[in-house]
């Protein structure tokens, strides 16, 4: 597939719902080839993008829809007079876990080579004259 259908593939598929049957109607193509088509690479990694720009995986919408839920929340707690401290707090902990820098992931695969000198030693016992 080229590029501009690539693109129209996954704008497609968002724009049905993210349901691979209709996705394939719309095309003209089948359900497999829609599938297959997705399951590529680069074609998830633009799906990944574009949700994460559009979404709520965006981090500037998260942050503005947490904002009006605190706001909202500390708005009842001054009506009703009615809250604790507890449920505020958690609140703006979350929200300040928004505001942090994401971390680095650990290394998802790693080969550890440990070198004991084996051979070595077998050959210092085997050859040394001071052996008993």
């Amino acid at each position: 597939m080229s590029l501009p259908e690539t693109i129209s593939l996954v704008n497609t598929y968002l724009a049905e719902g993210m349901d691979t049957q209709r996705t394939a109607l719309v095309l003209g193509i089948s359900r497999e080839d829609v599938i297959t088509q997705l399951d590529k690479r680069d074609n998830k990694l633009y799906l990944s993008t574009l949700l994460k720009e559009v979404g709520y995986s965006n981090s500037e919408k998260l942050k503005s829809l947490m904002d009006t839920v605190v706001e909202k929340k500390l708005e009842e707690c001054l009506e009703s007079d009615i809250y604790s401290n507890k449920d505020i707090a958690e609140l703006i902990m979350l929200r300040h876990k928004l505001n942090e820098e994401p971390k680095t992931a650990a290394p998802t695969n790693q080969t550890n080579v440990q070198i004991n000198g084996y051979n070595a030693l077998l050959e210092k016992l085997m050859h040394d004259p001071k052996q008993t």
